[in-house]
Protein backbone atom coordinates (compact mmCIF):
# COMPACT_ATOMS: atom_id res chain seq x y z
CA UNK A 1 0.00 0.00 0.00
CA UNK A 2 1.42 3.53 -0.86
CA UNK A 3 1.75 6.30 1.77
CA UNK A 4 -0.86 9.45 0.62
CA UNK A 5 1.46 12.58 0.36
CA UNK A 6 1.31 14.34 3.79
CA UNK A 7 1.26 18.48 2.73
CA UNK A 8 4.68 20.03 3.13
CA UNK A 9 3.42 22.05 6.43
CA UNK A 10 3.04 18.53 8.03
CA UNK A 11 6.79 18.35 7.42
CA UNK A 12 8.28 21.78 8.67
CA UNK A 13 10.14 22.33 11.72
CA UNK A 14 8.44 25.22 12.47
CA UNK A 15 5.13 24.97 13.07
CA UNK A 16 2.40 27.74 13.92
CA UNK A 17 -0.53 27.25 15.44
CA UNK A 18 -3.24 27.84 12.80
CA UNK A 19 -5.32 30.85 12.39
CA UNK A 20 -8.05 31.19 14.81
CA UNK A 21 -7.15 28.42 16.99
CA UNK A 22 -7.67 28.90 20.50
CA UNK A 23 -4.25 27.59 22.55
CA UNK A 24 -5.08 24.68 24.80
CA UNK A 25 -7.96 23.16 22.25
CA UNK A 26 -7.29 19.63 22.80
CA UNK A 27 -7.23 20.19 25.98
CA UNK A 28 -10.57 21.99 26.05
CA UNK A 29 -11.71 19.29 23.75
CA UNK A 30 -11.13 16.51 25.94
CA UNK A 31 -12.53 17.87 29.01
CA UNK A 32 -16.05 17.41 27.85
CA UNK A 33 -15.70 13.77 28.24
CA UNK A 34 -15.67 11.50 31.08
CA UNK A 35 -12.34 10.02 32.20
CA UNK A 36 -12.49 6.77 29.89
CA UNK A 37 -13.29 8.57 26.67
CA UNK A 38 -10.85 11.39 27.27
CA UNK A 39 -8.18 7.99 27.63
CA UNK A 40 -9.40 6.47 24.56
CA UNK A 41 -9.35 10.17 22.79
CA UNK A 42 -5.41 10.90 24.54
CA UNK A 43 -4.26 7.66 22.52
CA UNK A 44 -5.73 9.05 19.25
CA UNK A 45 -4.28 12.48 20.08
CA UNK A 46 -0.44 10.41 20.85
CA UNK A 47 -0.95 8.45 18.13
CA UNK A 48 -1.81 10.63 15.61
CA UNK A 49 0.98 12.96 16.52
CA UNK A 50 3.78 9.79 15.99
CA UNK A 51 2.71 8.61 12.93
CA UNK A 52 1.89 12.11 11.24
CA UNK A 53 4.44 14.40 13.32
CA UNK A 54 2.91 17.17 13.98
CA UNK A 55 0.53 18.63 16.47
CA UNK A 56 -3.06 17.15 16.69
CA UNK A 57 -4.39 21.24 16.43
CA UNK A 58 -3.31 21.05 12.66
CA UNK A 59 -6.58 18.81 11.78
CA UNK A 60 -8.20 22.63 11.98
CA UNK A 61 -5.75 24.36 9.16
CA UNK A 62 -8.28 24.04 6.49
CA UNK A 63 -10.84 21.40 4.88
CA UNK A 64 -8.20 20.01 2.03
CA UNK A 65 -5.96 19.77 4.79
CA UNK A 66 -7.64 18.28 7.23
CA UNK A 67 -8.62 15.55 4.81
CA UNK A 68 -5.25 14.70 3.86
CA UNK A 69 -3.76 13.73 6.91
CA UNK A 70 -7.20 11.70 8.51
CA UNK A 71 -6.26 10.15 5.15
CA UNK A 72 -3.08 9.56 5.69
CA UNK A 73 -2.98 8.48 9.04
CA UNK A 74 -5.83 5.91 8.13
CA UNK A 75 -3.44 4.55 5.56
CA UNK A 76 -0.33 4.04 8.42
CA UNK A 77 -2.61 2.35 10.88
CA UNK A 78 -3.55 -0.15 8.01
CA UNK A 79 -0.47 -0.86 7.21
CA UNK A 80 0.99 -1.18 11.05
CA UNK A 81 -1.33 -4.03 10.59
CA UNK A 82 -4.09 -2.22 13.10
CA UNK A 83 -7.48 -4.21 13.49
CA UNK A 84 -10.54 -2.47 11.70
CA UNK A 85 -12.27 -1.49 14.51
CA UNK A 86 -9.13 -0.06 15.95
CA UNK A 87 -8.69 2.10 13.01
CA UNK A 88 -12.56 3.35 13.07
CA UNK A 89 -12.10 4.13 16.60
CA UNK A 90 -9.42 6.48 15.60
CA UNK A 91 -11.05 7.63 12.84
CA UNK A 92 -14.10 8.65 15.28
CA UNK A 93 -11.78 10.50 17.46
CA UNK A 94 -10.68 13.15 15.04
CA UNK A 95 -14.48 13.50 13.48
CA UNK A 96 -15.42 14.41 16.84
CA UNK A 97 -12.67 16.60 17.34
CA UNK A 98 -13.37 18.27 14.01
CA UNK A 99 -17.11 18.44 14.77
CA UNK A 100 -16.62 19.73 18.64
CA UNK A 101 -14.34 22.82 17.52
CA UNK A 102 -16.50 24.99 15.53
CA UNK A 103 -19.72 25.51 17.36
CA UNK A 104 -18.08 26.06 20.85
CA UNK A 105 -15.58 28.69 19.31
CA UNK A 106 -12.63 26.99 19.93
CA UNK A 107 -11.39 27.39 15.93
CA UNK A 108 -12.82 28.42 12.98
CA UNK A 109 -13.92 25.50 11.64
CA UNK A 110 -16.54 25.21 8.62
CA UNK A 111 -16.50 21.98 7.66
CA UNK A 112 -17.47 18.21 8.88
CA UNK A 113 -14.48 15.76 8.43
CA UNK A 114 -15.85 13.08 5.87
CA UNK A 115 -13.71 9.98 5.78
CA UNK A 116 -15.20 6.58 5.57
CA UNK A 117 -14.65 3.46 8.08
CA UNK A 118 -13.22 0.30 7.43
CA UNK A 119 -15.74 -2.66 7.16
CA UNK A 120 -16.15 -3.77 10.99
CA UNK A 121 -18.39 -6.11 12.91
CA UNK A 122 -18.82 -4.61 16.26
CA UNK A 123 -19.83 -6.85 19.42
CA UNK A 124 -19.07 -10.53 18.42
CA UNK A 125 -19.35 -11.85 22.05
CA UNK A 126 -22.53 -10.00 23.83
CA UNK A 127 -23.53 -12.44 26.66
CA UNK A 128 -21.10 -11.73 29.29
CA UNK A 129 -21.30 -14.10 32.10
CA UNK A 130 -24.76 -15.27 32.01
CA UNK A 131 -27.43 -14.50 34.53
CA UNK A 132 -25.75 -17.96 36.99
CA UNK A 133 -22.50 -15.91 37.46
CA UNK A 134 -24.13 -12.86 38.03
CA UNK A 135 -26.15 -14.58 40.88
CA UNK A 136 -23.01 -15.94 42.00
CA UNK A 137 -20.90 -12.61 41.88
CA UNK A 138 -23.62 -11.24 44.05
CA UNK A 139 -23.67 -13.74 46.75
CA UNK A 140 -19.49 -13.38 46.72
CA UNK A 141 -20.57 -9.51 47.29
CA UNK A 142 -22.54 -10.08 50.26
CA UNK A 143 -19.61 -12.00 52.18
CA UNK A 144 -16.71 -9.67 51.07
CA UNK A 145 -14.57 -7.78 53.21
CA UNK A 146 -16.96 -4.71 52.14
CA UNK A 147 -20.16 -5.65 51.59
CA UNK A 148 -22.44 -2.78 51.31
CA UNK A 149 -19.52 -1.43 48.77
CA UNK A 150 -19.70 -4.49 46.68
CA UNK A 151 -23.09 -5.31 46.51
CA UNK A 152 -24.29 -1.79 45.72
CA UNK A 153 -21.15 -1.74 43.07
CA UNK A 154 -22.68 -5.29 41.43
CA UNK A 155 -25.95 -3.25 41.88
CA UNK A 156 -25.55 -0.68 39.20
CA UNK A 157 -23.48 -2.04 37.05
CA UNK A 158 -25.79 -4.96 36.36
CA UNK A 159 -29.28 -3.46 37.38
CA UNK A 160 -29.07 -0.27 35.94
CA UNK A 161 -26.27 -1.50 33.26
CA UNK A 162 -24.36 1.30 33.77
CA UNK A 163 -20.82 1.38 32.15
CA UNK A 164 -17.82 1.37 34.67
CA UNK A 165 -17.16 5.26 33.46
CA UNK A 166 -20.09 6.16 34.53
CA UNK A 167 -20.01 4.60 37.62
CA UNK A 168 -16.61 5.59 38.89
CA UNK A 169 -17.85 9.65 37.84
CA UNK A 170 -20.63 8.93 40.17
CA UNK A 171 -20.85 11.46 43.09
CA UNK A 172 -22.85 10.91 46.52
CA UNK A 173 -25.31 13.70 45.11
CA UNK A 174 -26.16 12.00 41.69
CA UNK A 175 -28.20 9.67 43.77
CA UNK A 176 -31.61 10.59 45.06
CA UNK A 177 -32.83 8.11 47.02
CA UNK A 178 -35.86 9.37 47.86
CA UNK A 179 -36.81 9.79 43.80
CA UNK A 180 -34.74 6.51 43.20
CA UNK A 181 -32.78 8.04 41.00
CA UNK A 182 -28.69 8.63 39.70
CA UNK A 183 -27.33 11.37 37.50
CA UNK A 184 -25.20 9.71 35.50
CA UNK A 185 -22.60 11.51 32.82
CA UNK A 186 -23.95 9.45 30.03
CA UNK A 187 -21.30 8.38 27.56
CA UNK A 188 -21.65 10.81 23.89
CA UNK A 189 -24.12 13.40 26.32
CA UNK A 190 -21.35 16.05 25.58
CA UNK A 191 -20.35 16.57 29.03
CA UNK A 192 -24.05 16.79 30.09
CA UNK A 193 -26.14 14.20 32.88
CA UNK A 194 -28.68 12.48 32.42
CA UNK A 195 -31.28 10.65 34.98
CA UNK A 196 -31.27 7.09 35.14
CA UNK A 197 -34.21 5.92 37.21
CA UNK A 198 -33.62 2.64 39.43
CA UNK A 199 -35.79 -0.16 40.86
CA UNK A 200 -36.03 -0.26 44.22
CA UNK A 201 -33.50 -3.18 44.78
CA UNK A 202 -30.82 -0.94 43.34
CA UNK A 203 -32.00 1.94 45.57
CA UNK A 204 -32.10 -0.32 48.58
CA UNK A 205 -28.52 -1.50 48.00
CA UNK A 206 -27.01 2.10 47.33
CA UNK A 207 -28.48 3.22 50.07
CA UNK A 208 -26.89 0.40 52.69
CA UNK A 209 -23.50 1.23 51.16
CA UNK A 210 -24.38 5.18 52.01
CA UNK A 211 -24.92 4.50 55.38
CA UNK A 212 -21.62 2.87 55.84
CA UNK A 213 -20.05 5.36 53.60
CA UNK A 214 -21.40 8.78 55.06
CA UNK A 215 -23.26 11.39 53.38
CA UNK A 216 -19.44 13.62 53.16
CA UNK A 217 -19.39 15.17 49.47
CA UNK A 218 -17.21 13.29 47.14
CA UNK A 219 -16.83 10.18 44.82
CA UNK A 220 -20.34 7.58 45.47
CA UNK A 221 -17.77 4.48 45.08
CA UNK A 222 -14.83 4.83 47.25
CA UNK A 223 -11.13 2.58 47.91
CA UNK A 224 -11.54 0.29 51.33
CA UNK A 225 -8.10 0.99 53.21
CA UNK A 226 -6.87 -0.10 56.18
CA UNK A 227 -7.27 2.09 59.23
CA UNK A 228 -3.77 4.17 59.79
CA UNK A 229 -3.15 3.12 62.97
CA UNK A 230 -3.56 -0.71 62.00
CA UNK A 231 -1.60 0.51 58.48
CA UNK A 232 1.57 1.89 60.34
CA UNK A 233 1.70 -1.53 62.28
CA UNK A 234 1.81 -4.40 59.15
CA UNK A 235 0.99 -7.39 60.60
CA UNK A 236 2.61 -10.91 59.69
CA UNK A 237 0.33 -13.64 59.07
CA UNK A 238 0.66 -17.21 60.06
CA UNK A 239 -0.24 -20.13 58.30
CA UNK A 240 -2.84 -21.01 60.27
CA UNK A 241 -4.44 -16.86 60.06
CA UNK A 242 -3.70 -17.13 56.67
CA UNK A 243 -6.17 -20.19 55.79
CA UNK A 244 -8.70 -19.09 57.90
CA UNK A 245 -9.12 -15.94 56.27
CA UNK A 246 -9.05 -17.72 52.83
CA UNK A 247 -12.02 -19.81 54.11
CA UNK A 248 -13.36 -16.63 55.24
CA UNK A 249 -13.21 -14.60 52.12
CA UNK A 250 -14.58 -15.67 49.47
CA UNK A 251 -11.97 -15.47 45.93
CA UNK A 252 -9.22 -14.72 48.52
CA UNK A 253 -5.98 -16.31 47.44
CA UNK A 254 -3.04 -15.70 50.47
CA UNK A 255 -0.46 -13.31 48.88
CA UNK A 256 -2.01 -13.33 45.25
CA UNK A 257 -4.60 -10.50 43.71
CA UNK A 258 -5.40 -6.97 44.53
CA UNK A 259 -8.34 -7.55 46.76
CA UNK A 260 -5.72 -9.40 49.74
CA UNK A 261 -7.37 -7.75 52.89
CA UNK A 262 -4.32 -6.11 55.39
CA UNK A 263 -7.01 -5.58 58.41
CA UNK A 264 -10.68 -7.48 59.53
CA UNK A 265 -13.46 -5.45 57.92
CA UNK A 266 -13.85 -3.37 61.36
CA UNK A 267 -10.64 -1.70 60.63
CA UNK A 268 -11.50 -0.29 57.08
CA UNK A 269 -11.64 3.16 56.20
CA UNK A 270 -13.16 4.43 52.64
CA UNK A 271 -11.31 7.13 51.08
CA UNK A 272 -10.40 7.82 47.85
CA UNK A 273 -12.49 7.95 44.76
CA UNK A 274 -12.89 3.93 42.96
CA UNK A 275 -10.94 4.31 39.78
CA UNK A 276 -12.18 1.97 36.54
CA UNK A 277 -9.18 0.35 36.81
CA UNK A 278 -10.11 -0.76 40.65
CA UNK A 279 -14.05 -1.13 39.68
CA UNK A 280 -12.46 -3.93 37.18
CA UNK A 281 -10.04 -5.25 40.03
CA UNK A 282 -13.38 -5.75 42.45
CA UNK A 283 -15.38 -7.21 39.67
CA UNK A 284 -12.71 -9.97 38.66
CA UNK A 285 -12.52 -10.64 42.54
CA UNK A 286 -16.23 -11.28 43.00
CA UNK A 287 -16.13 -13.35 39.90
CA UNK A 288 -13.35 -15.64 41.04
CA UNK A 289 -15.34 -16.29 44.28
CA UNK A 290 -18.40 -17.18 42.27
CA UNK A 291 -16.30 -19.59 41.07
CA UNK A 292 -15.43 -17.73 37.11
CA UNK A 293 -12.89 -19.73 35.51
CA UNK A 294 -12.41 -16.89 32.82
CA UNK A 295 -11.62 -13.15 33.22
CA UNK A 296 -14.99 -11.64 33.90
CA UNK A 297 -15.30 -7.93 33.16
CA UNK A 298 -17.71 -5.01 34.39
CA UNK A 299 -18.69 -4.78 30.61
CA UNK A 300 -19.73 -8.10 30.38
CA UNK A 301 -22.34 -7.18 33.29
CA UNK A 302 -23.51 -4.49 31.03
CA UNK A 303 -23.95 -7.43 28.16
CA UNK A 304 -25.55 -9.96 30.49
CA UNK A 305 -27.76 -7.36 31.62
CA UNK A 306 -29.00 -5.99 28.35
CA UNK A 307 -29.43 -9.14 27.05
CA UNK A 308 -31.86 -10.12 30.49
CA UNK A 309 -33.56 -6.85 29.10
CA UNK A 310 -34.39 -8.34 25.86
CA UNK A 311 -35.73 -11.56 27.57
CA UNK A 312 -37.98 -9.54 29.76
CA UNK A 313 -39.22 -7.27 27.03
CA UNK A 314 -39.67 -10.25 24.58
CA UNK A 315 -37.43 -9.06 22.58
CA UNK A 316 -38.57 -4.87 22.77
CA UNK A 317 -35.27 -3.11 20.76
CA UNK A 318 -37.00 0.44 21.79
CA UNK A 319 -37.66 -0.39 25.49
CA UNK A 320 -34.25 -1.75 25.91
CA UNK A 321 -32.56 0.67 24.64
CA UNK A 322 -34.20 2.84 27.28
CA UNK A 323 -32.70 1.08 29.07
CA UNK A 324 -29.30 0.65 27.88
CA UNK A 325 -28.72 3.90 26.52
CA UNK A 326 -27.39 3.10 23.26
CA UNK A 327 -27.21 6.34 20.62
CA UNK A 328 -28.26 3.65 17.39
CA UNK A 329 -30.94 1.46 18.34
CA UNK A 330 -29.38 -1.48 15.41
CA UNK A 331 -26.61 -2.10 18.49
CA UNK A 332 -29.47 -3.30 20.41
CA UNK A 333 -30.45 -5.33 17.57
CA UNK A 334 -27.22 -7.05 17.63
CA UNK A 335 -28.20 -8.48 21.41
CA UNK A 336 -30.66 -9.87 20.03
CA UNK A 337 -29.70 -11.74 17.06
CA UNK A 338 -26.82 -13.12 19.23
CA UNK A 339 -29.74 -13.73 21.99
CA UNK A 340 -31.77 -14.94 19.77
CA UNK A 341 -28.98 -17.23 17.33
CA UNK A 342 -31.13 -17.95 14.69
CA UNK A 343 -28.20 -18.84 12.66
CA UNK A 344 -27.48 -22.08 14.75
CA UNK A 345 -31.02 -22.58 14.56
CA UNK A 346 -31.05 -22.68 11.13
CA UNK A 347 -27.68 -24.66 10.50
CA UNK A 348 -28.72 -27.10 12.81
CA UNK A 349 -31.64 -27.81 10.67
CA UNK A 350 -29.74 -27.92 7.34
CA UNK A 351 -26.98 -30.64 9.17
CA UNK A 352 -30.34 -32.46 10.15
CA UNK A 353 -31.61 -32.63 6.86
CA UNK A 354 -28.28 -34.52 5.31
CA UNK A 355 -26.19 -35.40 7.86
CA UNK A 356 -29.10 -37.33 10.04
CA UNK A 357 -29.93 -39.49 7.07
CA UNK A 358 -25.91 -40.28 6.29
CA UNK A 359 -24.88 -41.52 9.04
CA UNK A 360 -22.10 -44.28 9.33
CA UNK A 361 -23.75 -47.78 10.05
CA UNK A 362 -23.02 -48.69 13.75
CA UNK A 363 -22.68 -45.15 14.90
CA UNK A 364 -25.61 -43.74 17.51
Amino acid sequence: MTDLVIPEIVQSAELQLPQGVVPGVVDHWLRTYIPSTQTTYKSTVAKYQALIGEPFEYLLASRGRCFATSSAFKTKLMESGAANATVNRHLAALRAFVEHCGPSGLAVVEWALKIGDLPSKPYRDTHGPGLERVRGMFEAANASVCPERDRALMAVLFGLALRRGEVAQLGVEDFDAGRGAFMVMGKGQGGQKVVVRAPPEVVEAVSAWVAVRGGSPGALFLRARPSPVQASKPAVLSEDWAARLAQAIPGWIPGEGPAEPQAPRADLTYRGRLSTRAIATVVARLARAAGATSKVRPHGLRHTAITEALKATGGDLTKTRDFSRHKDIRTVGIYNDNRENHGLEVATGVAAGVMGETKPKGSG
